[in-house]
């Protein structure tokens, strides 16, 4: 899941007008004519940065949580290993 949206933050990120271009084909019907505002190309790239950053965090904390419950069972191990 947090690769799929990955992937997405950085299409929106480095492509935002064809992503934009893509979705308004696939939404108007056949001749009639769409302009986009130029900002909303602004607005999706910024899209994509916060759902990159979103994704680098929750990976981040995810890892973090992974690694103090590593330590736990560890410290847990050693201590019935030294009879404490």
């Amino acid at each position: 899941m947090f690769g799929v949206l990955m992937l997405l933050g950085v299409v929106e990120l480095f492509f935002p007008r064809q992503l934009v271009d893509f979705w308004m084909q696939w939404l108007v019907e056949d001749g009639e004519e769409v302009t986009v505002r130029p900002w909303a190309y602004s607005l999706v790239r910024l899209e994509g940065i916060v759902i990159i950053l979103w994704v680098v965090t929750k990976r981040q904390r995810r890892m973090l949580e992974r690694r103090a419950e590593q330590t736990e069972g560890s410290e847990v191990g050693n201590r019935a290993l030294s009879g404490r």
